[in-house]
């Protein structure tokens, strides 16, 4: 059985909808259903599935976590166990511009040379000499997946045809120099969390 910072911490980036049990507000241990959208050492942001505002639940009041089907139910705990990763809470924004503007500064706090590019949001290393490397380390992109590249093998020549699209595309990725494979979001905001994490709760390498 996971624990409470584990279960949550895999919900955000996994963008699933869980259900809590919240021994606070005006109903105390009412289930809840929410999506969940950041970790902080104290607090859960989520947003409840009938409404349309963030809250913030205090994570000693929650009592359980557990998937819609209750597959996976999380163990209370007021701590991350072993050190558990924080996940950086950031405000919810509608662009990658957007987000770009509020980590901007910070990330150049850290360390990091903010490379923005369209479509992309990355941070790099520095020279020994102060100038900035080109080459991304940590980013955030956008992938379309609205169409397919077809070949076509009687004229020799590709086009592009629209996808039938479910609803459970992935069109974000975050690649990191930590890890040996890119994640990837079915929205902004989950991916840019992810991607504030890695740059900004780990120092940048030294190369």
């Amino acid at each position: 059985m996971p624990s409470l910072i584990d279960f949550l911490h895999q919900a955000i980036q996994a963008g699933e909808n869980i259900k809590i049990v919240y021994n606070g507000g005006s109903t105390p241990g009412r289930a809840r259903y929410v999506f969940p959208i950041a970790l902080s050492k104290n607090k859960l942001t989520a947003r409840e599935i009938d409404g349309s505002l963030a809250k913030h639940f205090n994570l000693d009041k929650i009592s359980s976590a557990s998937s819609l089907d209750e597959n996976v139910i999380a163990q209370p705990t007021t701590a991350a166990p072993g050190g558990a990763i924080e996940i950086i809470a950031i405000p919810v924004f509608s662009t990658l511009a957007e987000y770009a503007e509020y980590l901007r500064d910070t990330l150049h706090s850290k360390g990091w040379n903010v490379i923005e590019q369209t479509n992309t949001l990355g941070v790099g290393l520095f020279f020994k000499n102060g100038k900035p490397k080109k080459t991304l380390n940590i980013y955030i992109e956008f992938v379309d997946r609205s169409t397919d590249v077809v070949f076509d093998w009687e004229t020799g020549e590709t086009t592009s045809q629209p996808r039938n699209m479910t609803g459970r595309e992935r069109p974000w990725s975050v690649t990191s120099w930590r890890r040996d494979r890119s994640r990837s979001f079915v929205d902004l905001h989950h991916a840019a969390s992810f991607f504030a994490e890695e740059a900004l709760l780990y120092e940048p390498p030294t190369i």
